[in-house]
């Protein structure tokens, strides 16, 4: 089929477009005079209809006026006056309608002057008859004065009437010329379209088969697009210039969760959604940043792709605007892919990396670092980071500079304080591989191991321990094959080390062991050095030491010799003392019960009283520190026997308003002790405390187990109070005998007695004290059983 020449169709068109156009414009223009003269009448109308209303409304005012005038009533001056106040308006309708009318608008200004000469005569006649009564007003009717005006008034506006109906039906004629010329054109332009719509059908079937052999082609061509898009490893998505998918291919549906029958048509936002990886706030959409730049764009980093099932992705894309042969932008195209192998490929590397770094930097340090502590500190802490630990810690035998051997720990990942209070852990089952070095130890969940929560008294971790669910630990041998120390590791949640982190364990322990066999040697070395310069100097005090032991064993041959003289002169003076004091004391007491309280001798006999009561106090102390009696031990509750002293002191603590405080330990076991002798301690203690608090205070007594790092356990008794203290400087004397702090009271032989009866049970008595604050007595008592201490065991 021959084509008809662009050109020729194109200036048929542009013919018939103009001849369409002229005809518009005709149209239009016939429409808008018609338009204009349809307002004019219509206006013309309105000046007519305002032009009666003025009339009308005078001649309502006038019968208002009338009716006031004949009856005096104000109720006839309503109408009257709302006739008044509407003529105002018309007035200024009428100005403002006939501004663009020179001879109304001439006419207005007289119509104007004729209404107020007229209103004027009403006012008057109004007030005649308001102030000169009935007589003005019947008056004022007979006269019939203002007639004449008023036949002016209707004249003049009669006048301006027929103007307006003259320019009313000019307006009218003009209106139907404009139709006819309307018609026409209508007419002109119906048959020019009927032509373009000819030439439109016949265009359009042409056009039609073109675009039916067009589609097959580009049918064709779509089904080999799709086949080499859906072939593409990654994913693609379509969209048009809305943003809304167009096509998605077999891996863009599998990633985003959307099948494509659901996606089509669908935001791409919807189907395609993307926050940021670190901050999780929604990304831009790339389809909306090509369409509205035109290049081609990728996603930022760290791009995260939220699937409709809600799985999240890390992606890599980038995205490109579809133009057609002209270069107009159709839509985006999107290509991404999965990048989470990927990422987790590179994050290995990248541990990996991390881990052959840290290892290269501890075997630097420890490989030139000799002090000790700064050894096991960077050991701990990167042998903590390397195997995903929450906290670590690493126990070590360190020597003294006395050759005593004591345990050690650096810590890494918690404070100190939240393993201070539960102590070293012990030669345990979960802990016994790793101190005698028997290798390696890890366990997915220490709470479900065998060897876990068998020993006294946690029977596993106690209130307040960090959570430990994962376990690991490793021995730190050193080249001799002597056990070292221990890592250990652990954290709050199941199945955490893995054997790349045992591997990992494992060659810090041989560096570690490596590192501290050299301070080791290096602080052998420096303390052979030490010794050898201390050699010399303590050969050159000796002689000065030598001479101080000599005189203090002369001072305490001298303390012994009195010892045992005040001893024999007690002894054999106690019964000739306490039998005139008492005699003294029982008279005493006689004579003041005979005389009234006020009496000034009645005060003077409570003196003497005292006095001797000390006395014998003082005899009696003297008796117990000369007659050095063994004690006679048995199994004692000890709780029962400090609840028993307590009760024997409870008249003195409720006299002097003093607050009791008790704590007992729950696993305090059974001490093989004297009970009475201990009483005895516990009472001399609780009447210093009370002596020390005459204005009432606060006495605290508590039993707790001592579990030390070396040695065995004991059983301790603190006795602590708010009284006045005791001066520094006096502190270390005060178990010495016959040395008292108080001032008229006791003879210093209490504390003493105190001490030898805690010794001879193979125990301690300790004080602290501090001036104005109080003073705390600690007995440390030996405890048969052994009283364990914590350990994750």
């Amino acid at each position: 089929m021959k084509q008809i020449p662009n050109q020729i169709l194109m200036a048929v068109l542009a013919s018939i477009v103009g001849l369409l156009v002229t005809n518009a414009w005709l149209g239009y223009e016939n429409i808008e005079q018609m338009r204009q003269g349809s307002l004019a009448a219509s206006r013309n109308r309105s000046i007519i209809v305002a032009l009666e209303n003025t009339i009308s409304l005078v001649t309502e005012a006038e019968s208002g006026h009338r009716g006031y005038l004949i009856t005096g009533e104000p109720e006839y001056l309503e109408p009257y006056r709302k006739a008044l106040a509407n003529i105002d308006g018309q007035i200024k309708f009428l100005e403002h309608a006939t501004a663009n009318n020179p001879v109304q608008r001439t006419r207005i200004p007289e119509l104007k002057r004729r209404l107020e000469t007229r209103i004027q005569q009403l006012q008057q006649r109004v007030e005649a008859r308001a102030s000169e009564g009935l007589d003005a007003g019947r008056q004022a009717i007979l006269l019939n004065r203002g007639k004449v005006e008023m036949d002016d008034l209707r004249q003049h506006v009669a006048e301006m009437v027929r103007i307006e109906s003259e320019i009313r039906d000019a307006s009218v004629q003009r209106s139907a010329r404009n139709y006819n010329v309307a018609l026409s054109s209508s007419l002109i332009g119906d048959a020019v379209a009927m032509l373009m719509v000819a030439a439109f059908i016949y265009l359009l079937g042409r056009h039609l088969r073109e675009r039916k052999r067009t589609e097959a082609v580009i049918h064709e061509q779509r089904e080999l697009f799709r086949t080499t898009i859906s072939s593409i490893g990654d994913a693609v998505l379509t969209t048009d210039t809305d943003g809304r998918v167009k096509s998605l291919n077999r891996i863009a549906q599998s990633l985003t969760g959307w099948p494509e029958e659901a996606a089509l048509g669908q935001d791409l936002k919807t189907v395609f959604p993307i926050v940021n990886e670190q901050t999780n706030i929604p990304a831009e959409n790339p389809a909306a940043r090509v369409l509205r730049g035109g290049t081609i764009v990728g996603l930022a980093n760290h791009t995260i792709l939220v699937a409709r099932d809600g799985r999240r992705r890390p992606i890599d894309d980038s995205a490109a605007p579809i133009r057609d042969a002209s270069g107009n932008v159709l839509g985006a195209v999107m290509v991404f892919r999965d990048v989470s192998e990927r990422r987790k490929t590179e994050a290995a590397v990248q541990a990996e990396a991390h881990t052959l770094a840290t290892l290269n930097r501890v075997g630097r340090t420890v490989a030139a670092e000799l002090d000790l502590e700064r050894v096991v500190q960077v050991v701990t802490d990167a042998a903590t980071e390397l195997c995903g630990a929450a906290f670590g810690a690493f126990f070590y035998n360190a020597i003294g500079e006395k050759g005593e051997s004591y345990l050690l720990y650096a810590l890494s990942g918690a404070p100190r304080e939240a393993f201070e209070k539960f102590g070293t852990p012990r030669n345990t089952a979960v802990f016994a591989p790793t101190f005698r070095g028997e290798g390696l130890v890890r366990v997915a969940d220490i709470t479900k191991d065998p060897r876990y929560g068998h020993n006294w008294p946690h029977k596993g971790m106690p209130e307040g321990h960090l959570p430990v669910r994962s376990y690991l630990a490793a021995p730190v041998v050193s080249r001799s094959g002597k056990v070292i120390g221990g890592l250990f590791f652990g954290h709050p949640d199941i199945d955490v080390f893995t054997e790349r982190a045992e591997r990992i364990i494992a060659g810090i322990a041989a560096q570690a062991a490596i590192a501290i066999d050299n301070a080791y040697v290096y602080q052998a070395a420096q303390k052979e050095i030490e010794q050898r310069a201390r050699a010399e100097e303590a050969l050159r005090r000796s002689e000065d030491k030598f001479r101080r032991q000599a005189e203090e064993l002369e001072r305490q041959l001298i303390a012994s010799g009195r010892l045992v003289s005040v001893g024999e002169i007690t002894a054999s003076m106690a019964h000739e003392f306490n039998n005139p004091l008492g005699i003294i004391l029982g008279f005493a007491e006689e004579v003041r019960s005979e005389l009234p309280p006020g009496d000034h001798n009645h005060r003077a006999l409570l003196i003497i009283e005292e006095e001797t009561r000390r006395c014998q106090k003082i005899i009696q102390e003297l008796l117990q520190f000369t007659r050095s009696t063994g004690p006679e031990p048995a199994w004692t509750n000890i709780r029962e026997t400090v609840e028993k002293s307590l009760a024997l002191v409870a008249n003195h603590l409720y006299k002097q308003k003093i607050d009791l405080h008790m704590g007992f330990d729950v696993e305090f076991p059974q001490i093989y002790i004297d009970a009475k002798q201990l009483e005895q301690v516990l009472v001399n203690l609780y009447l210093n405390a009370i002596a020390a608090m005459p204005n009432g205070g606060n006495l605290w007594v508590n039993t707790k187990i001592d579990l030390p790092i070396d040695g065995a356990p004991t059983g301790v008794i603190e006795v602590k109070d708010t009284g006045s203290g005791i001066e520094p400087h006096d502190l270390p004397k005060i178990f010495e005998p016959f040395f008292t702090a108080k001032k008229r009271t006791g003879l210093g032989l209490g504390l003493s007695v105190c001490e030898r009866i805690v010794k001879n049970h193979g125990g301690r008595i300790e004080a602290a004290s501090q001036p104005g604050e109080g003073t705390q007595v600690t007995v440390h008592l030996p405890v048969e059983r052994k009283a364990a201490m914590f350990d994750p065991g």
